[in-house]
């Protein structure tokens, strides 16, 4: 299966790096995680947070968070929306189910009625 992202909301934030102490190069991004197959297309609940520095180059860990990143943390964590998890499937699968169910049906037909093809 093939992943991808769709971003829900990115953010610039004006805190101070506690890597670099730079105050204008952090950025707050939230991801969902979306599958995709051949057959299906999946989406996770699950939502996928980043605090990184675009001026160090640095990703942000929670351990070294301070009280003002982790109350614009929870300010911009609250004012995302996530899709609902869902599966929707692909034309292929739907061709791929209605083959099978004509192929079951005239099994079963055959099964119950031989001489349906006897010439």
């Amino acid at each position: 299966m093939k992943a991808e992202y769709k971003i829900l909301k990115e953010a610039n934030l004006t805190n101070n790096c506690p890597v670099c102490y730079a105050n204008d190069g952090m950025v707050i991004s939230f991801k969902q995680k979306k599958l995709k197959s051949g057959l299906m297309r999946r989406t996770l609940k699950e939502v996928e947070d980043k605090i990184e520095c675009l001026k160090c180059k640095s990703h942000i860990y929670p351990a070294i968070w301070t009280k003002d990143i982790e109350l614009v943390y929870d300010y911009h964590r609250k004012t995302v929306v996530p899709s609902s998890g869902r599966i929707s499937f692909t034309p292929l699968f739907y061709t791929i189910v209605v083959i099978l169910f004509i192929i079951l049906a005239g099994a079963i037909l055959y099964l119950k009625n031989p001489d349906l093809l006897s010439i």
